[in-house]
């Protein structure tokens, strides 16, 4: 379907409909000015809040999208009130509205229930609805949401591990051991298919995993025993070939070395050394020659040929068969996870949308999807390039589904050059499938937010290339207009080009550590340059009222895709005496203090002196190993850490592990030991050791003494599921900071 542009005083207020919004291109005004002529009934039925359904992805993004609704409610009355040229949404309308006092009723009504509009995340309107509906969709209303339910999938994973693992022998246990050793490297696989909703495709069946494991060490053990005793003279035949080739004789030796290493076993070969196998087959040892030359005719080269024949016919059906066995255990997880929630009464986000699809698709699905049409007759769905295909086939079959009348709306909000989220299950052919089937596809083609210089760069360089992205049919570039007052960058009065390039020619770089030196110290010296010209009144900005200021350290962010790649700008920073801060969506459980933290905690639980003396040594507590051996020297020295192990013990016990690690800072002095230390990031550390102390505070209330809380540690650490918004890294400072964020942050 063709796109057109929007115009959100005229587009129709039924079907289903989609509207790109590029960055800066007010997707929240358009979302905000729809909800006012839904309230004022313009060319609708009037609808109160509680009717109009908005859904976005994050807590956060709701409690900002209410307030602005609140205040574009509140701008539209003022308008009415007093001069309809304050807001153009009002002006362009007010002659259709007709009941002026009728119209600013209703908006004052939904200013005064703003607090129970229909604003809910994904999962908080999968909630609602089957708490509501808990007879349609035959869910029990009083279940308990989890927002982490890790520990459940660790119980879930190594229940499957007992029952289906523990009486396995043979070839079908080394197979499951080759891919996971222990139940823990099996959930790290797991963890991120648990919810989704998709369909395996293995493609064409492959050899049987057994037969092709006896095929191969047969195989194996013929070459062996033909290498022993012919081996060195094959190799020799080769070297001593007249027409040998060069290029091929120059590895012989290593060659020679990895086969002898690698015929001593016949288990755990890696594709890398196996290929070794294959320059001595008849068609390898093709490259053994020069042009004219004969490759040596030798007993090995079959043997070979079969020992290579039977690897690629093994690595084929172990890959089939360790696919085959991963969907088994998934599956199994899934049904034990589901069984144990059941009996604990508990429900993961997750769980909530899969439990609403199927009561829609269910014997009740009619009665129920009459309900929901009837309570939210209207949906925005915001940032909708990052819902999955699941969350896609409810709002379809709500909006367009059987049954669904043509008063209904669905408005889909998004833009698909910001699909980032595929980790999460976002789907870019969900958008696709979705924007075929709209009543109608428009676009917002002004930006109000960058410099008419920004944005003609980003317009020149997508429209160089005929085809920008993989699916243009689909997801074409468009071309925006500007109407930005964003600053602009001037350098001794000049202003400098919205968007330059930084070529580097690579020369001796091969390596990704050392190409991310040069592009991080690049960056660095180049923000140093900008602060230092600024410092001399050379570098300002200049607002739409032409006011300037000098260029300051918060004024400028460094987009990265990792944490190691923030830390490599911050350590490139830090070198050249510049401050910054880095705002990331990692774990803290990721962080170095976590793993000192449960060191230290596991010493603290055991009173092991042992352990004691290994979790002290980690370098978050900045005791230097020439402090260590004056312990280890010093009887008295000693002694006063053991008092500190046991006294630390004892605090936990009687006023808990947020009380214990306050005072270990304090008797410490940690915090300004950090703070002074040039060659640690003391205010990180800082932070995340607080925030830290505060997540293990609460979580001791929910497991059962010290070994429980240390369990639950070792668990966030080793697998790292710990995503809500509570266990990711914290901003340590808001002062005048270079900022350094993540993609999936910005």
């Amino acid at each position: 379907m063709k796109t057109q542009e929007l115009i959100v005083e005229t587009v129709p207020l039924k079907g289903v409909r989609l509207i790109e919004a590029s960055a800066g291109t007010g997707k929240t005004y358009t979302i905000t000015s729809l909800y006012v002529r839904l309230v004022l009934g313009h060319e609708c039925t009037p609808l109160s809040p509680e009717k109009i359904l908005v859904v976005t992805f994050t807590r956060a993004a709701t409690e900002e999208l209410r307030d602005r609704i609140r205040k574009r409610l509140k701008q539209a009355l003022e308008a009415l009130e007093s001069d309809v040229s304050q807001d153009s949404l009002i002006e362009s309308i007010v002659d259709q509205i007709g009941d002026i006092p009728q119209a600013k009723q209703r908006l004052k009504d939904a200013m005064q229930i703003m607090d129970m509009a229909a604003i809910y995340t994904i999962h908080g309107f999968a909630q609602r609805l089957l708490r509501q509906n808990a007879m349609e969709s035959s869910v029990s209303d009083d279940f308990e949401l989890s927002l982490d339910e890790a520990q459940l999938v660790q119980q879930a994973v190594r229940d499957v591990w007992r029952s289906h693992v523990y009486p396995v022998q043979g070839k079908k246990l080394n197979l499951i051991l080759q891919n996971w050793q222990t139940p823990d490297e099996l959930q790290k696989q797991l963890v991120s298919l648990l919810h989704k909703d998709v369909d395996f495709h293995l493609g064409p069946a492959a050899p049987n995993y057994e037969k092709a494991t006896d095929t191969f060490e047969h195989a194996h053990e013929k070459l062996s025993k033909k290498w022993i005793t012919g081996g060195a003279g094959f190799i020799d035949s080769i070297a001593q070939n007249p027409k040998s080739s060069g290029t091929f004789t120059r590895y012989l030796d290593g060659r020679e070395a990895t086969i002898n290493k690698l015929l001593s076993q016949s288990n755990n070969i890696n594709a890398k050394d196996a290929k070794t196998f294959s320059y001595f087959t008849l068609e390898g040892l093709k490259k053994s020659v020069k042009k004219g030359g004969i490759p040596c005719d030798h007993e090995l080269v079959d043997a070979f040929s079969d020992w290579w024949d039977s690897y690629q016919l093994l690595e084929e059906s172990r890959t089939y068969a360790s696919n085959e066995l991963m969907i088994l255990l998934l599956e199994k997880t899934r049904l034990r996870l589901k069984q144990l929630k059941a009996s604990q009464g508990i429900l993961a986000p997750d769980d909530l949308l899969a439990l609403l699809n199927d009561a829609i698709e269910g014997e009740t699905g009619g009665q129920l999807l009459e309900q929901i049409r009837s309570q939210y007759p209207v949906a925005m769905v915001d940032e909708f390039q990052d819902t999955d295909a699941l969350q896609y086939r409810v709002f379809q079959a709500i909006y367009q589904g059987k049954d669904a009348h043509e008063n209904l709306a669905m408005f889909m909000i998004g833009d698909p050059k910001q699909a980032i989220y595929k980790f999460r299950g976002a789907d870019i052919f969900t958008y696709i499938q979705a924007k075929k089937a709209v009543h109608g596809a428009y676009s917002l083609d002004t930006n109000y937010r960058s410099t008419q210089n920004m944005v003609s760069a980003v317009n020149g360089f997508f429209t160089r290339h005929g085809r920008p992205f993989i699916y243009d049919n689909d997801i074409p570039f468009v071309e925006v207009k500007a109407k930005g007052d964003a600053a602009t960058l001037n350098i001794n009065q000049q202003l400098e080009p919205a968007l330059s390039w930084v070529f580097s020619d690579g020369l001796g770089k091969t390596r990704k550590q050392d190409i991310g030196d040069e592009c991080s110290e690049g960056t660095a010296q180049q923000i140093c340059e900008l602060l230092n010209l600024s410092q001399a009144g050379e570098a300002t900005l200049t607002d739409k009222e032409s006011a300037q200021r000098p260029l300051l350290a918060k004024d400028m962010a460094v987009l990265v895709r990792s944490a190691r790649q923030a830390k490599w700008i911050k350590n490139a920073l830090s070198k050249r005496g510049v401050g910054s801060v880095y705002v990331g969506r990692e774990s803290i459980f990721q962080s170095d203090q976590a793993l000192a933290m449960y060191s230290l905690l596991q010493a603290i639980h055991m009173l092991s002196e042992a352990q004691f003396r290994n979790a002290i040594a980690h370098p978050v507590w900045c005791v230097s190993l020439q402090t260590l051996q004056q312990f280890m020297q010093g009887e008295t020295l000693w002694e006063e850490q053991l008092e500190q192990l046991y006294s630390s013990r004892e605090l936990w016990q009687k006023k808990g592990v947020m009380a214990m690690f306050m005072n270990w800072l304090h008797v410490r002095n940690l915090p300004s030991t950090w703070l002074d230390n040039e060659h640690i990031e003391g205010e990180r550390c800082l932070t995340n050791f607080l925030h830290l102390a505060e997540l293990l505070q609460d979580a001791s209330t929910q497991v059962q003494g010290m070994q429980g809380l240390i369990s639950w540690l070792s668990h966030k650490i080793s697998i790292n599921l710990g995503q809500e918004d509570q266990q990711m890294l914290r901003l340590e400072s808001d002062a005048n900071l270079v900022q350094i964020v993540t993609i999936h942050k910005s």
